[in-house]
């Protein structure tokens, strides 16, 4: 057991490497979302920076204190079903429900006529913002 030290186990660099990468493309994709949403709430809907910066930093400081009370939540789960069996139920509930809203919102806008004209006068308002 020359791997643990104090009580833990101590990855080698390979293993550090692995965790490292997967991190890092997690990082590499949110970044990529928030950039661009920076950018559609600026030049397209016409927000503020500094709006914006405060929407930003609002929903981070809502994810220090949500993070911790769901691994909370997680952690004090039933112990019969496990740790994560009844969130993962929960979360496929909802996943569901949200499958089932997207499919009623493609059948309601597949109802929904859009001629030439009416697609001309919505861009005629985008150029004119």
């Amino acid at each position: 057991m020359e791997n643990v030290a104090n009580g833990c186990y101590r990855l080698s660099w390979r293993e550090r490497i692995g965790f490292c990468s997967g991190d890092l493309a997690q990082n590499l994709i949110y970044q990529t979302v928030s950039i661009w949403l920076l950018f559609y709430y600026n030049n397209v809907y016409g927000l503020d920076s500094a709006v914006v910066a405060v929407m930003f930093l609002v929903v981070r400081i809502i994810d220090v204190v949500w993070d911790p009370m769901v691994g909370a939540m997680v952690d004090k789960s039933h112990p019969r079903w496990g740790k994560y069996r009844s969130w993962l139920i929960l979360g496929a509930v909802l996943l569901s429900t949200f499958a089932a809203l997207f499919v009623l919102a493609i059948f309601v806008i597949g109802k929904y006529e859009l001629s030439d004209e009416k697609i001309d006068e919505l861009n005629a308002a985008v150029t004119k913002r």
